[in-house]
């Protein structure tokens, strides 16, 4: 089946994430991605749930569509439609399970809006399978994890590994992976039992069930972190794994914090970075369980430690005291509330990251070694760390590049940061940079140096083959113009015609109503021919532009360069007879 629909050229994504943070930010970050890459977005979500992903995404030209959340699940009070939320992650499993009630009112929605390409669904909402299979749309799943957890549990499991030894704490080697050890204690509840069962059980169950239905698997990962796991994943299961990551190194708009939020701790993280005191970042998830004596332990070592550190906890089971906070409150911080990870770990102070290693963690802290050895002028420094990650066979170096050149273009050394963008390429090969490209050609065009991003982009696509995500190529037309390079703009709009891209018109339009010639407009208009003959919207456009602008003249002139069927077509004389018209009545009114 295919994805893409003949009679609607602009695909159209349904997204539906999991009502839990660390669900719902890597399909934000999707959600950007397809909107760079001229999808049609519509986003489902919950009334509760609604502001965050607002808030998030401010000014997108995403479709949030609320679906009611079940009310009356016993245990779970009312007004909770987040994981984060919960009292206990005891209470998951009967959340999860409530989420299927939603299954009437979602595919109802469904039906009411124009052409989906497919639906992109949390794993968790498996059910979501029954509704696309019904409605005939494709249904891709979304799994949060890497393909490394992916391929391990799986051989583990196929194999009969779990239930191998009597003891959970005796290790076994993976069939598929014999260097690789594990114990059943490795896996969370049921798989650390010999013989798994019950409700919990049953639920992953049904939830892999619908994975194997489903059209594809779109993971937050990228090939060449895990090249032996993704080859693995898909030789042995189904469906194919697409990795479509990392979502982390996405362009979101900047957004100012929401202050009842975030006040507090970065004005604390501020306050420290002041001082000159490093700070510890600690914490484990929205949703791992930390049990009381590993929370007292953890709390120990902090104190004893005599580092500076913040520590973000779930609201529910924390034993820590008052006593403890107090005596520690001259360096440290608890905060019991969900925060933005990336913009603490992105902040100055913040020099180490103490987590359970969740995949939305991972990485982060080499990315921001390499951002602040950049942006802070340590270019050699930077060079030798992003050699030694090379040379010690970190394999995810890549992301950490990407932010060294986001350092550059940070402190406007924009030669540093295209060179090492061009090593970039040579090294990672042209699949793994387009958001570098995208970063340092909106780097150049701020610092009204279009015509190098343009040269940059040009050499990119021709030479290197790359494809710029849409919202590069609009960007840098609009700048193009604004300097009046209408030739090189123009050229851009051929690039992106060539790579499927839709043309970006409004500027030009903008353009030459205000100050191009009527050989500009013939030439535009040639351009955006798709097939022998120009689309007869453009020139329309164009004469309704120049009349807008009162460049009647210019309007005149372009007619009398238009092909004859332009010339004498129904639409276009009409707009001419009536601004004649409007021009006759105007001199009669002054005469009488």
């Amino acid at each position: 089946m295919s994805l893409l629909s003949s009679c609607n050229p602009k695909p159209h994504v349904v997204l539906f994430p999991f009502m839990s943070k660390g669900h719902t930010i890597p399909i934000l970050h999707l959600s950007r991605l397809l909107l760079d890459h001229g999808c049609q977005v519509t986003l489902f979500t919950t009334p509760v749930n609604r502001p965050y992903i607002v808030h998030s995404l401010p000014g997108d030209d995403i479709t949030i569509i609320d679906l009611p959340f079940p009310a009356d699940i016993p245990e779970i009070p009312t007004g909770i439609e987040s994981t984060d939320k919960l009292p206990s992650m005891s209470l998951f499993l009967p959340f999860a399970r409530a989420t299927k009630l939603m299954q009437p009112y979602f595919e109802k929605t469904l039906q009411t809006l124009p052409y989906v390409t497919c639906i992109v669904s949390d794993q968790f909402l498996h059910w979501t399978v029954e509704s696309a299979t019904k409605l005939g749309i494709p249904r891709l799943g979304f799994f949060g994890t890497s393909n490394y957890a992916s391929a391990l549990s799986r051989d583990a499991a196929v194999n009969g590994l779990l239930s191998l030894h009597e003891s959970a704490d005796e290790p076994f080697n993976l069939t598929s992976f014999p260097w690789i050890k594990l114990t059943r204690n490795d896996f969370d509840d049921p798989f650390n039992k010999r013989e798994p069962s019950g409700p919990l059980f049953d639920f992953v169950i049904e939830s892999v069930i619908a994975m194997s239905n489903s059209y594809g698997l779109l993971v937050n990962s990228f090939y060449e972190l895990e090249p032996l796991y993704v080859d693995y994943c898909n030789r042995e299961s189904k469906p194919k794994a697409f990795c479509v990551g990392p979502f982390c190194l996405t362009r979101l708009p900047i957004i100012e914090p929401v202050l009842h939020q975030e006040r507090r701790w970065i004005q604390w993280l501020d306050q420290k970075l002041a001082q000159g005191n490093p700070v510890l970042y600690v914490a484990f998830g929205s949703q791992a369980e930390i049990s009381s004596t590993q929370l007292t332990e953890i709390a120990r070592g902090l104190e004893e430690s005599n580092v500076s550190f913040l520590w973000v906890v779930r609201k529910s089971g924390i034993e820590l005291g008052y006593e403890f906070e107090d005596r520690i409150k001259e360096r440290g911080m608890v905060v019991r509330e969900w925060v933005d990870q990336k913009h603490i770990l992105e902040h100055e102070i913040v020099q180490g990251f103490l987590s359970h290693c969740g995949w939305n963690s991972v990485g982060y802290l080499q990315n921001k070694i390499a951002f602040q050895l950049s942006s802070g002028g340590k270019a050699e420094e930077a060079l030798e760390f992003l050699d030694n990650m090379e040379a010690s066979g970190t394999v995810d170096d890549y992301k950490a590049w990407v932010s060294s050149i986001k350092g550059y273009c940070e402190a406007r050394d924009l030669d540093k940061a295209s060179d090492r963008f061009r090593k970039m390429v040579e090294k990672e090969g042209a699949s793994s940079v387009v958001f570098a490209l995208d970063m340092l050609s909106i780097t150049y065009c701020r610092k009204n140096r279009a015509m190098d991003a343009f040269k940059l982009v040009s050499e990119m696509v021709n030479s290197k083959g790359l494809r710029p995500w849409h919202s590069t190529y609009k960007e840098l037309t609009s700048k193009l113009l604004a300097r009046k390079r209408f030739l090189e703009a123009l050229d851009v709009m051929t690039l992106m015609k060539n790579q499927g891209y839709p043309p970006y018109l409004n500027p030009f339009i903008a353009y030459l109503s205000k100050v191009g010639s009527a050989d500009d407009a013939v030439t535009f208009s040639k351009a955006t021919s798709s097939k022998s003959l120009p689309s007869m919207s453009i020139y329309l456009r164009l004469f309704e532009a120049y009349f807008k602008k009162g460049r009647r003249s210019e309007a005149q002139d372009f007619l009398s360069k238009c092909p004859r069927y332009i010339r004498n077509h129904a639409d276009v004389l009409n707009l001419f007879c009536s601004i004649k018209s409007g021009d006759a009545a105007e001199t009669a009114a002054v005469t009488a």
